[in-house]
C-alpha cells in the first residue's frame, strides 16, 4: 500500500533543552496518510461520500494538532469528510471516541492509540464492524498486529536510543 503526503507546514513551539527554555522551529513536520486508492477511492466520484474517522491521543500536543488539521486538509482537499476526536491523554475518553466512529459508520479509522493494550477491544470492534484501522505514529503491541490494517509511525526503539545516547553525550 502507498503512502501519500497529505500536508507539510512549519509550527513554532517551546521546547525546553538541558540549558532552559528555548525556541524551537519544527520544519516540514510531514503529515502522512494512508494511500486511499487501497479502497478504490482514488476516483472523485467515488470518493465524495467516504469518511474517515481519526482518534488522536491528545488534543494540544503540537505533533497531534499539525497530524489533526494536516489529516483534515488532505481529506477534504481528496473530496472526504473527517471527523476528528482527541482523547485528551485519557484512554477511556479515546474508546468511547472510536466507539462513536464506529457508531457513525465512518469508512476506516486512523487511530494512534493511547498505550500498548487498552484500545485492543474498540480495535476488534471496529474490525467485527468491517471498518479498517490504520495506526499513525503508534500502534499496539505486537501480539495485537493481526487487528490494523497499516502503520506509519517511528521506531521508538530507536528513538530511545538516540535520545539516551545524545544525553550521554551532552550532560557530561
Amino acid at each position: 500500500m502507498a503512502l501519500q503526503i497529505l500536508e507539510y507546514t512549519s509550527i513554532s513551539v517551546d521546547a525546553i533543552n538541558a540549558k532552559g527554555v528555548c525556541k524551537m522551529k519544527i520544519r516540514n513536520v510531514f503529515v502522512v496518510s494512508l494511500g486511499l486508492s487501497f479502497f478504490g477511492w482514488s476516483s472523485p466520484g467515488y470518493s465524495a461520500d467516504r469518511t474517515v474517522g481519526v482518534s488522536l491521543p491528545e488534543a494540544k500536543n503540537p505533533f497531534y494538532v499539525v497530524m489533526g488539521k494536516g489529516i483534515s486538509i488532505g481529506l477534504k482537499k481528496r473530496g472526504m469528510k473527517s471527523i476528528v476526536l482527541a482523547a485528551n491523554s485519557d484512554l477511556n475518553e479515546q474508546i468511547n471516541n472510536v466507539n462513536d466512529l464506529i457508531a457513525a459508520k465512518v469508512d476506516a479509522i486512523l487511530m494512534s492509540p493511547m498505550n500498548l493494550e487498552g484500545p485492543a477491544p474498540v480495535v476488534k470492534a471496529a474490525n467485527k464492524a468491517g471498518i479498517p484501522v490504520f495506526f499513525i505514529a503508534r500502534k499496539l503491541a505486537k501480539k495485537y498486529k493481526n487487528l490494523w490494517t497499516s502503520f506509519v509511525g517511528f521506531n521508538l526503539e530507536k528513538v530511545g536510543r538516540m535520545k539516551g545516547e545524545w544525553v550521554k553525550r551532552n550532560l557530561k
